[in-house]
């Protein structure tokens, strides 16, 4: 009994001194490859099938599982300039505002972007304040969430920005942290503990036991 009694003083050790960690609330990606590691169900939308125009000063585009709104002229550009076929492009005004409205829940979001000079972006119904772009710019934006959303308002510093290649997904279930195997652990052995002792005096151990 003493055997057992030092594992399960162990085990609860490793819980209390290993303890989870407070789970952030959202987490910021600037790596493409990174962000596609923790999330699945990517939807990912383009402008390669709408027509290369001008879609107004506050412009409006659907592309299917995504739309986007602007505060500023919004363009689709069809040149390589930024790698190869069609971009979105909002210019000409500072701050530029744009909101992307999924078609479903989910609980992350990213995009590929270029621009002319360093951005800096705010994700407005998130409180979620980005790092300033490297320069020169072609790069990465992307975040995961907690709570799952359809909506996000971004607001961009620069007076332009060029982006491709929209995504919304949902985040990859964490692995569990050691501390938290530790504490399954400790649930297996309780029960383990529990049944041996409801064993032990149960009819057969009475009957042994005189």
């Amino acid at each position: 009994m003493r055997k057992h009694t030092h594992l399960m003083t162990a085990v609860i050790a490793l819980a209390l001194f290993n303890p989870p960690p407070a789970s952030a609330e959202h987490r910021q990606f600037t790596n493409q490859s990174q962000f596609e590691s923790v999330t699945k169900n990517r939807d990912v939308a383009t402008v390669e099938s709408s027509p290369a125009d001008y879609y107004g000063n506050s412009g409006f585009i659907d592309l299917g599982t995504i739309s986007v709104i602007t505060s500023s002229p919004l363009f689709v550009q069809d040149t390589n300039y930024y790698g190869s076929g069609k971009f979105l492009s909002a210019q000409q005004e500072s701050p530029i505002y744009l909101t992307f409205t999924a078609d479903r829940l989910v609980t992350a979001f990213g995009f590929n972007y270029t621009s002319a000079v360093p951005l800096l972006f705010y994700v407005d119904n998130f409180n979620l304040k980005a790092e300033p772009s490297p320069f020169p710019t072609s790069s990465f934006f992307g975040f995961t969430s907690d709570a799952p959303f359809s909506t996000v308002f971004l607001g961009i510093n620069g007076d332009g920005i060029d982006l491709d290649s929209i995504q919304v997904a949902d985040m990859v279930p964490p692995v569990p942290e050691p501390s938290s195997w530790a504490l399954m652990g400790l649930g297996v052995l309780a029960a383990w503990f529990a049944a041996r002792k409801r064993r032990g005096t149960g009819p057969a151990a009475r009957a042994l036991a005189t």
